[in-house]
């Protein structure tokens, strides 16, 4: 049975626009990418691809340049008022992981020749290694829209403004053209009809939602009350689906909750998960296994890395999913020319062999070259014989926070500051190579209250260089420094990490509440990224936040 997608998509016009535009893309041979031999074999393959071959000086542009993605992004207004180009006008923005402010969103417009290089072959060899065919189905989920999100004009002019995360579900489906779908926004993880809609649809084989969604769903009291509060605020009048009211009624709200939590998970249970699983601990893997009735070292998913400026870039492939176990390591796609930047050296991948760096990438937009897009991202190089890989959690380097958040008044901070975020930090005297791995190691040791760490340099510098403020339900009298250095030593650390706080230049910091918090209450920041009035990168809680002491210039 071929179900009808009206209402199985929340916008279908929209879907049918892409199909029009997208859908004579011819598929790529994507496993032909496994009888790659090695890193030289990679990068021959990868200059042909993206057509940087006829770029001047390319080996010495390699080498010594740097791209901001901030130089190639436009300002829409005056980029659709002079576009006369014959491209689909579909923009695509930024997520304001670094600044709500919606003035300064990145804007991108995403070309045909990018599509085809690099969006639609990565997209399809992401969906089909997890088992899509035309004759599956595919259950995904978006993060909710901006306001000016959708199908939009200006001066008379069409054009379509996309989180990339969305673009690139459209242009799969596009491509793909599975048999049914099921397409809807985040907020709707807990909307009963379209959670019935799920249960309609026929050989899933696949569903594409962050790990955050599955973890709703596996815990049954989270879902209980996301379905409550969707029906506060959202009526029972707006359930369109008559059983789904009668069940309501007849069942009441707890029985519900678990009759849906047992039919999502063996509904699913056959499916390939496509999520990232770099936010994932053990824990929340072993909360993901239970709801999708999954034995350790039987998982079926596929990890990926996909980012705005870049498109897709590795994913964990294989060639038949149903004879290969699934692993977090990712194959780099031949699409885009990769290198890695160590301290202040711009490297080959063959010259960073198993270790970390900050990812560069050079495509190609039209006949411009776009040279080391610096991507923010910490990746691991792993193997390199055959098809080379990287390490399965992508780590966010540090940068400047400019949106306000809330810190403890219980922390000592400068009065002029500058916060910093991320996983990665490399100061002068250490490293923080995995700040999520080190809250994750605390957080099972000392039954942690918050989920965000807070590190604090002192203005003036006497006796204790930095302060480290870790919360904790226990008293701090019960934890001592010494076993608590103890413990973080073995939390798989940088080395100069555990001999800074050995050596008294970090100062262990236990209070008992939460260092860092949003500006707002997050319940009210969640209703105004539902509403698509605030960004969806205003909702990143980070695992570690520096404060620095902002050094003012002097007037000369």
């Amino acid at each position: 049975m071929v179900i009808s997608l009206k209402g199985y998509d929340f916008d279908l016009e929209l879907q049918e626009r892409f199909n029009s535009f997208f859908s004579d893309i011819p598929k790529t041979d994507w496993k032909r990418w496994f009888d790659i031999q090695g890193i030289n074999d990679f990068y021959e393959l990868t200059l042909k691809n993206t057509g940087l071959l006829r770029v001047d000086d390319f080996d010495k542009k390699i080498s010594t340049t740097k791209t901001n993605p901030r130089t190639f992004s436009v300002d829409i207004e005056a980029y659709l008022e002079s576009y006369n180009g014959g491209d689909p006008l579909i923009m695509c923005h930024s997520s304001g992981t670094t600044n709500s402010d919606l003035s300064k969103l990145k804007w991108f417009h995403i070309k045909r020749n990018f599509i085809e290089k690099v969006w639609a072959p990565g997209m399809q060899a992401i969906f089909e290694s997890s088992g899509l065919t035309e004759n599956g189905s595919v259950v995904i989920f978006v993060p909710s829209r901006m306001k000016f999100d959708g199908i939009q004009h200006y001066q008379e002019k069409e054009f379509y403004s996309l989180y990339s995360s969305e673009f690139s579900q459209r242009i799969m489906l596009s491509i793909m053209k599975p048999k049914s779908y099921l397409l809807y926004p985040y907020k709707d993880v807990y909307n009963l009809d379209v959670l019935l809609k799920i249960l309609k649809l026929e050989d899933i084989s696949a569903i594409s939602a962050p790990a955050a969604t599955i973890l709703k769903w596996a815990n049954i009291s989270t879902l209980k009350g996301g379905i409550e509060n969707y029906l506060k605020n959202s009526g029972k009048e707006s359930l369109k689906e008559k059983p789904t009211l009668s069940l309501l009624e007849k069942l009441g709200l707890n029985a519900v909750a678990k009759e849906m939590q047992s039919l999502l998970s063996n509904k699913l249970e056959d499916a390939t998960l496509i999520f990232s699983t770099s936010s994932l601990n053990e824990e929340k893997w072993e909360k993901v296994r239970t709801f999708m009735n999954w034995q350790k070292g039987r998982e079926r998913f596929t990890n990926l890395y996909v980012a705005s400026e870049i498109g897709p870039f590795a994913a964990s492939l294989s060639k038949d999913k149903d004879k290969e176990p699934s692993k977090e390591e990712m194959f780099i796609f031949p699409l885009t020319y990769p290198m890695v930047e160590k301290g202040n050296s711009i490297k080959s991948l063959e010259d960073v062999k198993n270790d970390r760096g900050l990812l560069l990438v050079s495509r190609m937009n039209d006949d411009e070259p776009l040279i080391n897009i610096n991507s923010g991202d910490i990746i691991e190089l792993k193997s390199q014989e055959g098809w080379p890989e990287i390490g399965g959690s992508i780590i966010r380097n540090n940068f400047s926070l400019s949106y306000p958040v809330k810190i403890s008044d219980n922390a000592q901070i400068p009065s002029q500051k500058k916060v910093f975020v991320g996983d990665f930090f490399d100061f002068e005297s250490f490293q923080i190579s995995n700040a999520r791995g080190l809250l994750n190691c605390l957080t099972k040791e000392y039954d942690l209250k918050s989920d965000a760490l807070l590190l604090v340099k002192d203005e003036i510098q006497k006796g204790y260089c930095w302060n480290f403020y870790i919360p904790t339900k226990n008293h701090k009298n019960l934890i001592k420094k010494s076993n608590l250095i103890s413990t973080i030593s073995k939390c798989n650390l940088s080395a100069s990490f555990i001999d800074s706080l050995k050596n008294e230049l970090i100062d262990p910091v236990i209070i008992n509440e939460d260092p860092v918090q949003f500006d707002l209450p997050r319940e009210k920041i969640l209703d105004k990224v539902r509403s698509g009035e605030l960004t969806k990168g205003i909702l990143k809680k980070w695992p570690l936040y520096v404060i620095l002491p902002e050094v003012k210039k002097s007037k000369k």
